[in-house]
């Protein structure tokens, strides 16, 4: 018995990469182009967070901060920011500093053998963890949309987390 018709097969490839973050490359890991916000122009506040359920205790977590849908997740040159954080544990800290006050969404994946991409199984799938703000969740073979994951960055400075999957 057949679980999927060939027509079925022929698709799941295509969908599968719908989902995978970052479609290959690696993640910038410097600043990446895109709006930005001059510190000592106008309010500023930081964004600090924990992602969680990191497996393994290796590899590094790379995150991609996006201060609207455009490019959301996987055109990282469409991110504000982005970050590259070395992992020890179950658990890892970022910050993000002098952001304008708005509303922004995050996507991490753990990069857990240091390889620099989002690694898939033949179906295309991730076999490393991922995540996004507000622990929005993907929908078959699709990444949620940027206002699922949408947080607001106040002046004051916000505080987030994230659990990996």
């Amino acid at each position: 018995m057949t679980v999927f018709s060939p027509a079925a097969r022929k698709f799941l490839p295509f969908a599968a990469l719908l989902l995978a973050l970052p479609g290959g490359a690696s993640w910038p890991q410097a600043r990446a182009s895109g709006p930005r916000h001059v510190p000592g122009r106008g309010p500023s506040g930081n964004l600090t967070g924990q992602l969680t359920n990191l497996r393994g205790g290796r590899g590094a977590c790379y995150l991609a901060l996006f201060a609207g849908a455009e490019g959301f997740p996987r055109q990282t040159s469409q991110a504000v920011r982005t970050l590259r954080l070395p992992v020890s544990g179950a658990m890892a800290s970022f910050r993000f500093e002098n952001l304008p006050p708005g509303s922004y969404a995050l996507a991490v994946y753990h990069d857990e053998n240091s390889n620099g991409q989002l690694d898939k199984n033949s179906l295309g799938l991730p076999t490393e963890r991922y995540g996004f703000s507000n622990n929005a969740r993907s929908m078959m073979f699709f990444p949620p949309s940027f206002g699922a994951a949408r947080f607001a960055v106040a002046e004051a400075g916000t505080a987030i987390g994230v659990k990996l999957r």
